[in-house]
């Protein structure tokens, strides 16, 4: 028990040799940790009046017991081939932030049979708007010549993996809400809806995209899907909204 005049010292956990995550966010969302290696979101947060502090969404434990740091990732964005098999990403990820502010990542990716292309990730929380988006832009493909002689239509697959974990309440200190994870899609919307459902509704976030796509909902992992046919001039652009 300490008198009122003493200070209490909080001395925070040490962290190892690691890089600094991108950050991002607008008035209403906040994307704290970013991954540099690959751009995965490892959570993602509001603030919360009626929770008097943050609600945020994360992904499960590595192990039980483990700290937030070894959480999987809540979202990442993938790439693969029509076969279902991930694209091999180069072996830089280079980062910018355009106007200083917006997260761009950018990085040459190869599919198994030798196709290339370049990959364009930005992610963008717009001043105003009550979410993010997450875009893919693929450009500069090169298409790998089969035995024919010939150059065959590539096809790419983008998408956001999804394992959601748990929802936290930040006040002071980070702790589990007792709340359920419930996971549904919406065919008014064409979206998947994420609600953190207590006696009601505490906090909810829907994923969508620009175009039609598949969506894959199985225990905690939500994939949603999106084949891409390349055109002509190996240029595409696919957004997903949260």
């Amino acid at each position: 028990m300490q008198s009122g005049g003493e200070r209490i010292l909080t001395v925070p956990e040490e962290l190892g040799d690691i890089r600094s995550p991108i950050v991002t966010g607008n008035e209403w969302v906040s994307l704290p940790d970013i991954s540099p290696a690959d751009a995965s979101i490892a959570s993602l947060n509001v603030i919360h009046m009626g929770c008097r502090g943050i609600v945020e969404w994360v992904g499960p434990e590595r192990s039980p017991g483990c700290r937030q740091s070894e959480r999987l990732p809540f979202l990442v964005p993938y790439i693969a081939d029509s076969a279902g098999a991930i694209a091999a990403p180069g072996p830089c990820v280079s980062w910018e932030r355009m106007a200083d502010w917006i997260p761009c990542a950018r990085t040459r990716v190869r599919r198994a049979a030798g196709d290339e292309c370049t990959l364009t990730l930005i992610i963008c929380a717009p001043v105003g708007e009550r979410g993010f988006v997450v875009r893919f832009e693929l450009s500069d493909l090169v298409t790998a010549v089969n035995e024919q002689g010939q150059e065959p239509s590539v096809d790419f697959e983008v998408g956001l993996a999804g394992r959601w974990g748990a929802t936290l309440n930040t006040i002071f200190t980070r702790r589990v809400m007792h709340v359920v994870n419930h996971a549904s899609y919406s065919a008014w919307t064409n979206s998947m809806v994420l609600e953190a459902r207590g006696a009601s509704s505490v906090a909810a976030l829907a994923v969508s995209c620009d175009r039609s796509m598949q969506w894959s909902l199985s225990g905690s992992d939500e994939q949603p899907l999106e084949a891409v046919q390349a055109p002509p001039d190996g240029s595409e652009q696919i957004t997903f909204r949260v």
